[in-house]
């Protein structure tokens, strides 16, 4: 769960347009509006506002707009998302003033808006903002903490206070290792973010430039002594840099896409350098006849596509002479008769503007040598450009170290594309863990975590080791459950370790796996007991005191549970097998 302040672009119009604007554009797509300190529904809000908001006429715009997302695969209820945004403005201090909160499921997260009114209705006094992005993310933590959903990541991190949920600042470590994967290309970088135009079919020059590729022009520039020798580096990594305007740029040969050279690097823009290596020095003769060359290709492009351009208008002026001079040719004629005229001359100029186009085609670039042809139609192009940069943390080795793993990371794995080109997990008959296992390539998988209607509340990733063990990762494992097998299987197992319930799913493919936490709570039981029905249940623990508390948490609400033990080595499957052995002596045979 994520919130963000989406700050007003009109603050020059008075308060009540801010308020009409918001609350129609909230609420007029919205699924379910609820209203807070106003009478009426919200179509008379704007007006309650906008004369509170008259209170305070020093307050310069007194709308406050919020917005609350949550991730991918998450559907919370429509009664949990007012009861967490109430929540959340409570963490502002805002329950005594008038708002107005809107559901919307028309986009892929879903999400709210809340439109809160700054200038109190008795007191006229301004709602302080102070610290705001704080205030919100410790209310958004504490959401997810009362309501068991898995918390996002933010630029805190969560501390528990006398049983509280506080808020603590990152360490110097964790910003710097930020900054050095936003360096490396893993992370997206906020200055790329604006000016980005993806219009052409393209992802800009930062996007498609691969790690590897980053980091060999951050040497090449850090490794030249001048600026001579820079544009003979840059020159055989396909760049260059151009200075353009106060700034530079550097721009690839083949593509001819650009970036601004700060998003390579602070220490790689023009001020930068020109302390390093002096007055800016152009490229030499031989280095820019390639680039001259080019010019005169796109110069050619574009006079192309100006020819095409004018020759459509002229056809299209001719043809309104046409039609104006029919106009007053049939001006005295029957109905009928005038109406054939003006249908034969709309077919003739429909049969003559297509001729024209079939004749001058739209130029493409790469017909002028500019390589600059559009990306092929790809159904995952939408994921590809969304989760980039987690594509990138993944095809590295170190992408799936333990410490960098969370909620959020796992969840944009899971819809984002997978990589390809990879070899996959060797997990013997993998296709029978799961229906919704997630094959990511690289020698890992994902199992999503699922806690009924929200959807998924978390996941597990397991990744292969060189000696063929499994690793599990298994963040916010007490949130919800894995089933691995089928779902109308005749019995089923409850295992507390997802190591343990992968190694029975294996072993036992035609019952339905379980994988609850050591600990349940009510909600997590209640959908066990809701998975397992009528049928039998086995609750396996792979220590022999490993699964007493969840025998004793679910054996009450189950109708027939056995309880056992499997010791198991993580090595090779064939030793496992040699080495299981059955612990409780009152227990039934595996099923």
């Amino acid at each position: 769960m994520l919130a963000k302040v989406i700050h007003s672009r009109r603050r020059h119009k008075p308060s009540a347009v801010s308020f009409k604007a918001l609350i129609d554009y909230c609420c007029g797509k919205a699924c379910i509006v609820v209203t807070g300190n106003l009478a009426g529904d919200w179509r008379d809000a704007a007006l309650q506002m906008r004369v509170c908001a008259g209170r305070n006429a020093r307050l310069r715009d007194p709308a406050y707009h919020l917005v609350l997302s949550w991730g991918d695969g998450e559907q919370p209820r429509d009664a949990e998302i007012i009861a967490a945004a109430r929540l959340v403005i409570r963490e502002l201090d805002g329950a005594a003033y008038q708002y107005v909160i809107a559901v919307h499921r028309d986009r892929r997260n879903v999400h709210c808006h809340i439109v809160l009114n700054r200038v109190h209705p008795l007191t006229g006094r301004a709602l302080s903002l102070s610290h705001d992005y704080a205030r919100l993310e410790l209310g958004c933590r504490r959401v997810e903490h009362a309501f068991g959903w898995p918390p996002d990541r933010g630029r805190f991190k969560r501390a528990y206070i006398h049983g509280e949920i506080e808020l603590a600042p990152q360490t110097a470590k964790h910003w710097d290792a930020r900054r050095d994967a936003r360096a490396a290309g893993l992370r997206p970088d906020p200055r790329a973010q604006r000016g980005r135009d993806l219009r052409g079919g393209r992802f800009p020059l930062r996007d498609r430039l691969t790690a590897t590729g980053l980091s060999r022009l951050r040497r090449a520039i850090d490794t030249a002594t001048s600026w001579s020798a820079l544009h003979v580096r840059l020159h055989a990594c396909g760049m260059r840099y151009l200075r353009h305007g106060p700034g530079a740029r550097i721009e690839d040969q083949d593509s001819g896409g650009w970036m601004p050279a700060g998003q390579l690097g602070t220490g790689y823009a023009l001020p930068t350098l020109l302390s390093r290596l002096g007055d800016y020095v152009p490229a030499s003769d031989h280095l820019a006849e390639s680039r001259q060359s080019r010019s005169d290709r796109r110069r050619a492009y574009h006079d192309a596509r100006r020819a095409r351009r004018n020759a459509i208008h002229d056809l299209q002026t001719k043809h309104s002479h046409e039609r104006r001079r029919l106009a007053t040719t049939v001006a005295g004629m029957h109905r009928i008769v005038a109406m054939s005229f003006r249908h034969a001359l709309r077919q003739q100029q429909i049969e003559d503007l297509r001729h024209l186009r079939a004749t001058q085609p739209v130029p493409v670039l790469s017909e002028f040598g500019l390589g600059g042809a559009r990306e092929p139609s790809d159904p995952c192009r939408q994921s590809r450009l969304r989760y980039r940069h987690v594509l990138r943390r993944l095809a590295l080795q170190d992408a799936t170290s333990e410490s960098e793993i969370d909620h959020t990371y796992l969840r944009q794995l899971w819809h984002g594309p997978t990589l390809d080109g990879v070899s996959n997990l060797r997990v013997p008959d993998k296709e029978r863990l799961a229906a919704g296992l997630r094959d990511l390539g690289n020698k890992t998988i994902l199992l999503p975590r699922r806690g009924g209607r929200s959807g998924a509340l978390g996941y597990a990733l397991i990744t292969e080791q060189p000696d063929g063990a499994l690793r599990v990762m298994d963040p916010q494992s007490d949130l919800a459950l894995c089933t691995l097998g089928p779902r109308d299987a005749r019995e089923c197992i409850i295992v507390a370790d997802t190591r343990l319930g992968i190694q029975c799913s294996l072993e036992c493919p035609d019952c339905l796996v379980i994988v609850a936490s050591s600990d349940p709570p009510c909600r997590q039981a209640e959908q066990a007991c809701d998975l397992v029905g009528d049928r039998s249940v086995t609750i396996i623990s792979g220590h022999d005191d490993d699964a007493n508390d969840l025998f004793e948490r679910l054996s009450p609400m189950l109708r027939d549970c056995r309880h056992r033990s499997h010791a198991y080595a993580y090595g090779d499957r064939s030793k496992r097998s040699a080495e299981r052995r059955v612990t409780d002596e009152t227990a039934m045979s595996f099923p």
